[in-house]
């Protein structure tokens, strides 16, 4: 058995339709670790001077009022 890391989003809000999206799937979980962090830097970009907070260690964007904004995973999965 082989493993792969799957790397999935879920957006969080009023515009949002709360649904998750699955960003990519990784041979090791360093790569995997590698884009959750380079993606959550790029959407802090998109949301600067909006009073957020990211949190790189529980994977999330929260708002000023601690409410998720946007929050990330990575599962491990064994393929044939």
């Amino acid at each position: 058995m082989n493993k792969i890391y799957v790397v999935t989003a879920v957006d969080v809000g009023d515009s949002c339709d709360g649904h998750v999206r699955v960003l990519g799937a990784f041979k090791n979980e360093d790569d995997a670790k590698n884009y959750v962090r380079n993606d959550m830097e790029d959407r802090c970009d998109q949301l600067a001077n909006t009073g957020i907070r990211v949190d790189f260690d529980q994977m999330e964007i929260v708002n000023e009022d601690e409410d998720t904004v946007c929050c990330w995973s990575i599962a491990e999965v064994e393929v044939q």
